[in-house]
């Protein structure tokens, strides 16, 4: 999972206990010095008081496990309102993994928070850097504030003007920032980023690490076996996706509160997990306990038939790679095309779906996901000559001269938004404000 063993690791930690459990173990079983692993805590700002005490929660693990914490702060709710057709938990979802990436890259492009604890806030501002630097000086990065550097800077530069607006962009690393910034003439606005291009290899396989456990596999299984799915969905949630991995998908959530509670360690609650009217919650307290108690050994029981299905699927996706490799004909940033000759193949229905899907994948944005009805209405119609359909990320999918082309919508072609019209977000009602969107 972990590809090297010096490339850095972004831990998702919301406050819960299986997030709570994954940082204990980062810090005990990886992080050896505190310095290969950054903890990502996103504020979603939907329940107010209570989402604050979760990101303090998290603050003060993350120092007390000599871990650096960065935490982004978004307007779930704001951005969802502003979505065509807004899912606040898709909403949610799609922008804690966009912080994540953002702080991967952040991590692999420089050295920051890997070799003194630089802490550059995801928004930005001098005060979450600056704490963040010099909680790293605590355990040795001191020795890097020398020869004019942050110190020296600050001093000579903050005596004057205490009103500074400081905006470090992500990506920016802030000692070297500041030292080349500040140490000249400064205009008032420090927006500069440094354009390092040697990147250190050994941290080009950054993994980010979610706390996804044996219960969250179960649970997403049987949530889409209620609203349906292919084989590969039903294979459930994978240990390893690109950098993303999920090293305790085999624990279950008991086990993880077990090894907290002998190490004395507490979580914090979401009492909205409780809330039987969301899928999740609704499968975990109501469906799940039916099933335990016909088989109290429901959940192993489950877990070695997704094992099966996902080794099936992963022999199937194989076959897929070969046939999308053959039959791809274009593919450009902006377009890609299928030879329908692979309908004529006789390759069968379900490989058929794996090659429209990857087409689809391949040229949708990659927060944006094709549905099963989209992918089935693609592979039964694809051969029909005036064929043409659009699929989610403003992709439009047409039949034309014995290709299927999927091609990314113009601005002038994608549908016009108007963000002063208000609309209700799917999923959402009186309670939305308090609902958790804390689980990736």
């Amino acid at each position: 999972m972990f590809s090297c063993s010096l490339a850095p690791l972004v831990l998702m930690v919301s406050g819960g206990s299986d997030s709570v459990a994954l940082a204990m173990l980062a810090r005990e079983l990886w992080c050896f010095d505190g310095r290969r692993c950054a903890i990502l805590h996103v504020n979603h700002m939907l329940r107010g008081k209570q989402a604050d005490a979760d990101e303090s929660f998290v603050r003060e693990l993350g120092e007390r496990l000599q871990i650096p914490v960065y935490v982004k702060r978004i307007d779930v709710m704001a951005i969802t309102e502003q979505t065509p057709n807004g899912n606040i938990e898709q909403v949610g979802r799609e922008q804690r993994y966009a912080a994540a990436f953002e702080l991967l890259k952040k991590l692999t492009s420089s050295d920051v928070g890997l070799d003194g604890g630089l802490d550059v806030g995801l928004d930005g501002g001098l005060e979450g850097g600056l704490k963040g630097c010099l909680e790293g000086c605590q355990d040795g990065g001191q020795e890097r504030c020398q020869d004019g550097g942050l110190e020296g800077n600050l001093e000579a530069n903050l005596d004057g003007d205490k009103d500074v607006n400081f905006n470090v962009n992500p990506g920016d690393n802030l000692e070297r920032t500041l030292r080349n910034d500040l140490g000249g003439n400064y205009n008032g606005n420090l927006s500069h980023t440094i354009g390092d291009s040697r990147k250190a290899p050994f941290y080009s396989d950054g993994r980010i690490v979610t706390a996804h456990t044996l219960n969250d596999r179960a649970e997403t299984f049987l949530m889409r076996v209620i609203v349906g799915g292919g084989t590969g969905s039903l294979s459930s949630t994978p240990y390893c996706n690109a950098n993303v991995i999920r090293p305790l998908l085999d624990c279950s959530r008991e086990q993880l509160r077990g090894y907290l509670l002998s190490c004395n360690q507490g979580w914090r609650e979401d009492l909205t997990n409780a809330d039987t009217r969301r899928s999740r919650a609704f499968v975990r307290h109501e469906v799940i306990p039916l099933l335990k108690n016909r088989n109290p050994a429901f959940l192993m029981t489950l877990k070695s038939t997704m094992d099966v299905l996902a080794v099936d699927d992963a022999e199937l996706d194989a076959q897929a790679d070969a046939l999308f490799l053959k039959y791809a004909k274009e593919d450009l940033p902006e377009k890609l095309a299928l030879d329908l000759d692979i309908w004529k193949s006789n390759i069968g229905e379900a490989l058929l779906r794996r090659v429209v899907y990857r087409a689809c994948k391949l040229i949708m944005p990659a927060a944006a996901r094709p549905t099963f009805a989209h992918i089935t209405k693609i592979v039964k119609h694809a051969n029909n000559a005036r064929f043409a359909t659009d699929i989610p990320g403003d992709v439009t999918v047409r039949s034309i001269c014995g290709k299927l082309v999927f091609r990314k919508k113009t601005a002038e072609e994608k549908p016009k938004h108007d963000p002063r019209k208000k609309h209700s977000p799917r999923k959402y009602n009186e309670d939305a404000k308090n609902s958790n969107t804390s689980k990736t």
